[in-house]
């Protein structure tokens, strides 16, 4: 009898072990969870401001939307390039057509800088004097420009890859873009910070994408 026993509490404890070690074995095979697919926007690699085209410069900074009103009426937008001057103002140079009081980034007078009625004319160019608080304005270029860049990314790379903004003109973008809004259906200021995006970063742009 007490072989029988030793028998049977031998084989129960052999039985007990080799449960314990299918258990062991299926918690090793259970698979990790899966990790979360990037979107499309997290993939991609924003442009990035080029350090010879902007160096020594400061940004006007807007929170929301592209407008910065200022006390004697000038409206200042979004990303606009500022040059400090000695009295603590800034000066926004630019081009000007038969409307004096807007102020533009190119001669194509495409990307809006300021509208005011200070603005300095010596013909098709013009300079502009602004008093900015420094809460408004933004040393890094990166930093000024990202509402615009994630909108453009957010809203334009549901339905195709992002395209290589500075591969297009000013003109070409306001085409190719054009044909998109009526898929990526922006708001009115939503679609302001991405047309601003798309025109600075552009082949004939003010900003280039770093290398």
């Amino acid at each position: 009898m007490k072989t029988v026993k030793t028998l049977l509490t031998v084989s129960a404890l052999a039985v007990t072990l080799s449960a314990a070690s299918a258990n062991d074995t299926n918690k090793t095979q259970v698979a990790p969870k899966a990790q979360p697919t990037k979107s499309a926007h997290e993939q991609i690699s924003k442009p990035a401001c080029n350090d010879v085209v902007t160096k020594g410069l400061t940004y006007v900074y807007v929170e929301e939307g592209t407008e910065l009103s200022l006390k004697d009426g000038t409206i200042v937008y979004s990303g606009t390039p500022l040059k400090a001057t000695k009295d603590g103002s800034y000066e926004i140079n630019g081009f000007i057509g038969k409307d004096k009081t807007k102020l533009y980034a190119t001669k194509n007078l495409n990307l809006l800088f300021a509208q005011s009625k200070n603005i300095k004319a010596d013909g098709e160019k013009g300079t502009l004097i602004v008093k900015i608080n420094k809460d408004d304005t933004e040393a890094n270029c990166e930093e000024s420009w990202a509402s615009s860049a994630d909108m453009f990314y957010d809203k334009c790379t549901k339905c195709h890859a992002a395209k290589v903004v500075g591969d297009h003109t000013m003109l070409e973008w306001e085409g190719l873009y054009g044909s998109m809004k009526s898929f990526a259906k922006p708001t009115k200021d939503e679609d302001a910070l991405i047309s601003r995006f798309l025109k600075a970063f552009a082949k004939d742009g003010i900003l280039k994408e770093a290398e």
